[in-house]
């Protein structure tokens, strides 16, 4: 994992032994299954998953166990096994959406998968920092899922 630090963006990555396009189908279709949504969502209601229509345009939501889905972001760019773009703002609401871009790149058996998560001028740095340690955390289950899918009992 790599960090940056100050109001500017974060950049994190890891490595995924599988190629691209696995990865990716993991971020996209599989999103509900390895999103640790039991300490990474915007609710205080039980949290059934995430859903990602992965389109221009498309959203990215957190669906409640009572049906209600909660958007997060909405898609802005998709480029099949490479790159995923979102103006992100869970939960909604007043503030500023934020930009994440997620890239998956090809590299010596596997993918590196980097997010970079900027737009925090306008939020400042206590807005920033639970991102600081959510992305790492977020980029080692999609890698520990790729690595070991399944359900998983402790991914509370």
């Amino acid at each position: 994992m790599t960090k940056e630090g100050g109001v500017g963006p974060i950049v994190e990555s890891v490595f995924v032994p599988a190629d691209p396009e696995a990865v990716y189908a993991a971020f996209t279709d599989g999103i509900g299954t390895w999103w640790p949504v039991g300490t990474h969502s915007v609710s205080g209601v039980v949290v059934e998953g995430l859903e990602l229509e992965a389109h221009a345009g498309g959203l990215l939501v957190e669906v409640w166990a009572d049906g209600t889905r909660a958007p997060w972001a909405h898609v802005v760019t998709v480029v099949p096994a490479s790159l995923l773009s979102f103006a992100w703002n869970p939960g909604g609401g007043p503030r500023p959406a934020t930009t994440v871009e997620v890239a998956f790149t090809a590299v010596a058996e596997g993918t590196q998968v980097r997010v970079t998560h900027s737009g925090w001028e306008p939020l400042g740095e206590e807005a920033r920092m639970d991102y600081v340690a959510g992305w790492p955390f977020v980029l080692d289950r999609l890698a520990l899922h790729v690595s070991r899918p399944g359900p998983r009992a402790d991914w509370a």
